[in-house]
Protein backbone atom coordinates (compact mmCIF):
# COMPACT_ATOMS: atom_id res chain seq x y z
CA UNK A 1 0.00 0.00 0.00
CA UNK A 2 1.13 3.55 -0.60
CA UNK A 3 -0.63 4.88 2.48
CA UNK A 4 1.65 7.01 4.63
CA UNK A 5 1.48 4.62 7.60
CA UNK A 6 2.46 1.61 5.46
CA UNK A 7 5.29 3.60 3.88
CA UNK A 8 6.63 4.57 7.31
CA UNK A 9 6.52 0.94 8.52
CA UNK A 10 8.33 -0.22 5.36
CA UNK A 11 10.86 2.57 5.79
CA UNK A 12 11.51 1.51 9.39
CA UNK A 13 11.82 -2.20 8.49
CA UNK A 14 14.24 -1.59 5.63
CA UNK A 15 16.22 0.82 7.81
CA UNK A 16 16.52 -1.84 10.53
CA UNK A 17 17.75 -4.43 8.03
CA UNK A 18 20.32 -2.21 6.36
CA UNK A 19 21.50 -0.09 9.32
CA UNK A 20 24.61 -2.18 10.12
CA UNK A 21 25.88 -2.55 6.54
CA UNK A 22 25.29 1.16 5.90
CA UNK A 23 27.09 2.04 9.14
CA UNK A 24 30.02 -0.19 8.12
CA UNK A 25 30.23 1.45 4.70
CA UNK A 26 30.02 4.89 6.30
CA UNK A 27 32.85 4.18 8.75
CA UNK A 28 35.12 2.66 6.09
CA UNK A 29 34.29 5.56 3.76
CA UNK A 30 35.35 8.07 6.40
CA UNK A 31 38.60 6.11 6.90
CA UNK A 32 39.29 6.25 3.16
CA UNK A 33 38.48 9.95 2.81
CA UNK A 34 40.37 11.02 5.94
CA UNK A 35 43.15 8.42 6.35
CA UNK A 36 45.57 10.53 8.41
CA UNK A 37 42.91 11.77 10.82
CA UNK A 38 41.44 8.27 11.12
CA UNK A 39 44.88 6.86 11.82
CA UNK A 40 45.34 9.34 14.67
CA UNK A 41 41.93 8.59 16.17
CA UNK A 42 41.86 4.82 15.66
CA UNK A 43 45.47 3.67 15.77
CA UNK A 44 47.65 6.15 17.58
CA UNK A 45 45.17 6.46 20.44
CA UNK A 46 45.33 2.67 20.88
CA UNK A 47 49.11 2.59 20.49
CA UNK A 48 48.74 0.31 17.46
CA UNK A 49 50.40 2.50 14.83
CA UNK A 50 53.77 1.70 13.35
CA UNK A 51 55.32 -0.64 10.86
CA UNK A 52 55.63 -4.36 11.52
CA UNK A 53 59.32 -4.53 10.71
CA UNK A 54 60.39 -8.05 11.50
CA UNK A 55 63.90 -7.75 10.19
CA UNK A 56 66.28 -4.93 9.41
CA UNK A 57 69.57 -6.27 8.08
CA UNK A 58 72.50 -4.97 6.05
CA UNK A 59 73.51 -6.25 2.61
CA UNK A 60 76.51 -5.43 0.44
CA UNK A 61 75.50 -2.28 -1.46
CA UNK A 62 78.86 -1.73 -3.16
CA UNK A 63 77.35 -2.92 -6.48
CA UNK A 64 74.15 -0.93 -5.95
CA UNK A 65 70.69 -2.31 -5.31
CA UNK A 66 70.16 -6.05 -5.79
CA UNK A 67 68.83 -7.27 -9.13
CA UNK A 68 65.13 -7.97 -9.47
CA UNK A 69 65.70 -11.72 -9.58
CA UNK A 70 67.65 -11.55 -6.32
CA UNK A 71 65.03 -9.33 -4.66
CA UNK A 72 62.17 -11.61 -5.76
CA UNK A 73 64.08 -14.71 -4.65
CA UNK A 74 64.69 -13.16 -1.21
CA UNK A 75 60.98 -12.30 -0.97
CA UNK A 76 59.88 -15.81 -1.90
CA UNK A 77 62.35 -17.31 0.61
CA UNK A 78 61.09 -15.09 3.43
CA UNK A 79 57.37 -15.58 2.63
CA UNK A 80 57.20 -18.93 0.76
CA UNK A 81 53.40 -19.22 0.37
CA UNK A 82 52.85 -15.62 -0.68
CA UNK A 83 52.02 -14.03 -4.02
CA UNK A 84 53.94 -11.11 -5.43
CA UNK A 85 51.41 -8.32 -5.92
CA UNK A 86 53.62 -5.41 -6.98
CA UNK A 87 57.17 -4.22 -7.37
CA UNK A 88 58.40 -0.68 -6.92
CA UNK A 89 61.58 0.32 -8.76
CA UNK A 90 63.98 2.94 -7.52
CA UNK A 91 63.40 6.51 -8.67
CA UNK A 92 65.01 9.92 -8.44
CA UNK A 93 63.06 10.69 -5.23
CA UNK A 94 63.56 7.29 -3.63
CA UNK A 95 66.65 5.18 -4.22
CA UNK A 96 65.18 1.91 -3.03
CA UNK A 97 63.61 -1.17 -4.54
CA UNK A 98 60.52 -2.90 -3.08
CA UNK A 99 58.75 -6.20 -3.60
CA UNK A 100 55.23 -6.26 -2.09
CA UNK A 101 53.58 -9.57 -1.27
CA UNK A 102 50.21 -10.91 -0.24
CA UNK A 103 50.44 -13.70 2.26
CA UNK A 104 47.96 -16.54 2.31
CA UNK A 105 46.43 -15.36 5.61
CA UNK A 106 46.64 -11.65 4.70
CA UNK A 107 43.45 -9.59 4.71
CA UNK A 108 44.37 -7.03 2.09
CA UNK A 109 44.22 -8.19 -1.53
CA UNK A 110 47.27 -6.14 -2.53
CA UNK A 111 49.27 -7.43 0.40
CA UNK A 112 51.00 -5.49 3.13
CA UNK A 113 54.19 -7.55 3.45
CA UNK A 114 57.29 -6.24 1.72
CA UNK A 115 61.04 -6.43 1.25
CA UNK A 116 62.70 -3.09 0.63
CA UNK A 117 66.34 -2.68 -0.41
CA UNK A 118 67.71 0.79 0.38
CA UNK A 119 70.72 2.36 -1.36
CA UNK A 120 72.61 2.55 1.95
CA UNK A 121 72.69 -1.27 2.12
CA UNK A 122 69.76 -1.67 4.48
CA UNK A 123 67.20 -4.42 3.84
CA UNK A 124 63.83 -3.89 5.57
CA UNK A 125 61.35 -6.75 5.80
CA UNK A 126 57.77 -5.97 6.86
CA UNK A 127 55.34 -8.74 7.72
CA UNK A 128 51.63 -7.95 7.58
CA UNK A 129 50.81 -10.84 9.89
CA UNK A 130 53.14 -9.44 12.57
CA UNK A 131 51.14 -6.21 12.77
CA UNK A 132 48.73 -5.61 15.61
CA UNK A 133 45.13 -6.57 14.86
CA UNK A 134 43.95 -2.93 14.99
CA UNK A 135 46.40 -1.98 12.23
CA UNK A 136 45.31 -4.97 10.12
CA UNK A 137 41.63 -4.05 10.54
CA UNK A 138 42.44 -0.44 9.60
CA UNK A 139 44.15 -1.66 6.41
CA UNK A 140 41.16 -3.90 5.66
CA UNK A 141 38.87 -0.87 5.30
CA UNK A 142 39.75 -0.37 1.61
CA UNK A 143 38.71 -3.80 0.28
CA UNK A 144 35.73 -3.82 2.63
CA UNK A 145 34.43 -0.46 1.40
CA UNK A 146 35.15 -0.98 -2.30
CA UNK A 147 33.79 -4.56 -2.43
CA UNK A 148 37.12 -6.10 -3.43
CA UNK A 149 36.40 -9.34 -1.57
CA UNK A 150 34.82 -11.48 -4.25
CA UNK A 151 31.63 -11.76 -6.24
CA UNK A 152 29.30 -12.71 -3.36
CA UNK A 153 30.39 -9.71 -1.29
CA UNK A 154 30.10 -7.45 -4.34
CA UNK A 155 26.50 -8.62 -4.88
CA UNK A 156 25.78 -8.05 -1.17
CA UNK A 157 27.14 -4.49 -1.33
CA UNK A 158 25.10 -3.86 -4.49
CA UNK A 159 21.94 -5.00 -2.68
CA UNK A 160 22.82 -2.76 0.28
CA UNK A 161 23.18 0.19 -2.11
CA UNK A 162 19.85 -0.58 -3.77
CA UNK A 163 18.24 -1.02 -0.33
CA UNK A 164 19.61 2.36 0.76
CA UNK A 165 18.19 3.98 -2.38
CA UNK A 166 14.82 2.30 -1.77
CA UNK A 167 14.93 3.41 1.88
CA UNK A 168 15.52 7.00 0.79
CA UNK A 169 12.73 6.79 -1.78
CA UNK A 170 10.23 5.49 0.80
CA UNK A 171 11.21 8.28 3.18
CA UNK A 172 10.79 10.90 0.45
CA UNK A 173 7.38 9.58 -0.64
CA UNK A 174 6.23 9.45 2.99
CA UNK A 175 7.41 13.03 3.54
CA UNK A 176 5.65 14.25 0.39
CA UNK A 177 2.40 12.47 1.38
CA UNK A 178 2.49 14.18 4.77
CA UNK A 179 2.66 17.62 3.15
CA UNK A 180 -0.06 17.02 0.57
Amino acid sequence: SLRRGALMVSHANIGAIFCLPILLLTITGVILVYPQESKVVLLESLGADGQAIVENTIFDASDGLPTWSTAIEMAKNKFPESRIRSVQPSSIKSNRKSVNLQQKEGWHRLGRSSLTSHANGELTIQDELAQLRAKRVFGFSYPLHTAKLGLVYRIFITLVGLGFAFLSLLGLISYLKRNT
